[in-house]
């Protein structure tokens, strides 16, 4: 990761004071808006109202764990970059996780170069690619309206 800082946004949530502030003082150097949050709850609340590009999230959350976390989140944004920040290496939580569309998985203790491995993959993956939620209402069984295409379907045939 270069010095030139990105103009992206970064919420970093971890409920222990002394590594979420640590943590939040060294992305800053990369980041123009690191914002933090202690719990899941107050994550959710600064996610909705900040909508940051990037999540750092670690799984052991009060109130609302990261996975509970990040699950709401994916039911309306699957744009928004994420990775976990975990002691946990065990399968379950591994599995659970898979499903929620994440960039990294990284298990305590991470090195620097972990986290900056990982937040290059997340610039790149921002840069590149984009993702829209489509939008469709069903006017029957065989007729769908894209609502952001504004294009009518019969069984999955655009007919205008």
């Amino acid at each position: 990761m270069n010095t030139e800082k990105k103009l992206y946004s970064m919420l970093f949530i971890e409920d222990e004071d002394i590594i979420r502030k640590n943590y939040v003082r060294y992305l800053s150097q990369y980041y123009k808006n690191v914002y933090e949050a202690r719990d899941g709850i107050e994550a959710y609340d600064l996610y909705k109202k900040l909508n940051p590009d990037i999540l750092i999230v670690d799984i052991n959350l009060p109130k609302m764990t990261g996975l509970e976390l990040l699950k709401k989140i994916r039911k309306t944004d699957h744009s928004t970059r994420a990775i976990i920040l975990t002691a946990h290496s065990e399968v379950d939580y591994l599995l659970e996780a898979t499903e929620l569309k994440l960039t990294k998985y990284l298990v305590k203790p991470i090195t620097r170069n972990e986290i900056k491995d990982a937040l290059n993959i997340v610039n790149e993956e921002i840069q590149m690619f984009e993702t829209k939620m489509k939008k469709y209402v069903v006017l029957d069984d065989d007729f769908i309206w894209n609502l952001e295409l504004n294009e009518l379907y019969n069984q999955k045939v655009s007919v205008f």
